[in-house]
């Protein structure tokens, strides 16, 4: 595939998960002779880019204005781009379609329809800050979210608009592809336009193979967000567990705009033995220390850093809250744990029941680093290639 040329859409490059991907796929699209192209709102030169990409600032900062979709435009004619990737994002597709001519590939970086969750989630967490918004929604906003479901129609129209615009969408399982087929109620001719491609590792994480400096360290590594990440719940959890464990630590790895109320949380619950660390760039020297890994999230697509831990023989424990989740972790109690949404008392005994089996934790990270090599950045980028070569034969 010479001279073969594809481009992503980014909001800020790089932030998170969406941008750790393509900056994965870079490497990968490189070495098969494929030119990558990144358009963002915003590159942020303070953190390292990926040399195998040409990065483009799209000229405005909202990235579904007209301003960037005719800029858009011109850029994919102009540089001859062949397939034009969106991660995610709710951008003007319809007009990208008529005006150019390559094809359109979708990404679902999370659980189908996530936007409803966290609609909701936001809702109710502004139900609590005052009487009046209290009183707003039980009045108003309990009836628009919970009984005529007014926020659901918005979105599931939207995806059906994304459908009807591009030449695949990608989930990243089976499950999600087919949970959307059936909330929608899908035709053949758009049920076709779905496939799922899981979320690839670094080939840098396979060159460490044995790690022997394990600490008894949890860890959490992601941001710090409310309405999907909830690591408060986290912090509760801890509570039960930090008194009886004091040789234990807990270090949140992470930024965002939950940080200082996460902060405020562990000191009005006393919490000990817990690190707010910050972000960080390479997370590798916490995986290489840590033994175990917690993700209490409402709902998460294909979280990068379970499968990540596991490549560092990092046992992670996480709600099953999706299908990915579920997928990343089984079977349950060989890959780590997977438990009951949103069991906080089940997590802390789990928890604390791998925290005092050492022996337990040898055998599980050998496990674990083992199910990692499933999504080894070869056999993805095989799955895309594959993808590419269909689509550019039709």
């Amino acid at each position: 595939m010479s001279n073969f040329k594809i481009a992503f859409i980014h909001e800020i490059y790089p932030f998170g998960g969406k941008e750790e991907i393509t900056n994965i796929l870079a490497d990968f699209f490189n070495q098969n002779n494929i030119e990558v192209f990144v358009y963002s709102c915003v590159i942020d030169t303070s953190k390292s880019l990926n040399n195998n990409c040409r990065y483009n600032l799209l000229p405005d900062r909202n990235i579904a204005s007209d301003i960037n979709s005719e800029f858009l435009i011109n850029e994919i004619c102009a540089n001859n781009i062949d397939i034009f990737i969106v991660p995610d994002y709710n951008i003007p597709l319809e007009s990208i379609r008529q005006e150019c001519e390559c094809k359109i590939i979708y990404v679902l970086h999370s659980t189908p329809f996530w936007e409803i969750t966290v609609k909701y989630e936001l809702a109710k967490l502004r139900s609590t800050k005052s009487l009046l918004k209290k009183l707003e929604w039980h009045v108003i906003q309990f009836w628009r979210y919970d009984v005529f479901r007014l926020h659901e129609r918005k979105i599931r129209n939207n995806y059906r608009e994304i459908l009807a615009n591009v030449d695949r969408f990608i989930t990243l399982t089976d499950g999600y592809s087919q949970k959307i087929i059936s909330e929608l109620s899908l035709s053949k001719e758009f049920s076709n336009k779905l496939s799922s491609i899981s979320n690839p590792l670094s080939s840098i994480i396979f060159n460490n193979q044995e790690f022997v400096n394990k600490q008894k360290e949890v860890l959490y590594v992601g941001r710090l967000s409310y309405a999907d990440k909830r690591v408060d719940r986290l912090l509760n959890i801890w509570k039960y567990i930090c008194i009886n464990y004091p040789d234990w630590n807990l270090k949140i790895v992470g930024d965002g705009p939950e940080m200082q109320n996460l902060k405020n949380l562990a000191e009005t619950l006393g919490l000990i033995n817990i690190c707010f660390e910050g972000y960080h760039d390479d997370v590798s020297a916490y995986y290489n220390k840590g033994s175990i890994l917690c993700m209490t999230s409402t709902f998460e697509g294909w979280p990068l850093s379970l499968s990540e831990a596991q490549a560092y023989g990092v046992i992670p424990i996480a709600f099953n809250c999706s299908a990915g989740v579920e997928k990343i972790i089984s079977p349950n109690g060989v890959n780590g744990f997977l438990i009951t949404p949103f069991d906080i008392t089940q997590f802390a005994n789990q928890l604390e029941e791998l925290m005092q089996d050492e022996e337990m934790r040898k055998r599980m990270a050998k496990a674990v680093q083992q199910k990692s090599k499933e999504y080894s950045l070869s056999n993805i980028g095989k799955q895309w290639l594959g993808l590419f070569n269909e689509l550019m034969s039709r």
